[in-house]
């Protein structure tokens, strides 16, 4: 398995607690998507929470695809070396 980035930039001392911050914040992310999704089924209905967290998952792609072209776009072109053939 491939290293994670944490493993990397926390000292290995330190990588229980890195590892068990990590697990609360995502834990308590996860616990209020599932309350805010409770609560939007009894608000809205469920065809409406799929209809919003799609169009929202949607959105959000849309924003990153605009800015990964507009980072493209503005990034300096540099020379690469000729690949040797085989």
């Amino acid at each position: 398995m491939g290293r994670d980035r944490r493993h990397v930039r926390v000292p290995e001392s330190l990588h229980g607690r890195a590892f068990a911050a990590y697990n609360a914040i995502r834990n308590t992310a996860e616990l209020g998507a599932f309350a805010a999704g409770g609560f939007l089924v009894a608000a809205i209905g469920p065809r409406g929470t799929l209809l919003y967290a799609g169009g929202l998952s949607a959105l959000v792609g849309l924003i990153g695809l605009i800015a990964l072209v507009r980072l493209k776009q503005e990034a300096p072109v540099t020379e690469t070396a000729p690949v040797p053939p085989n």
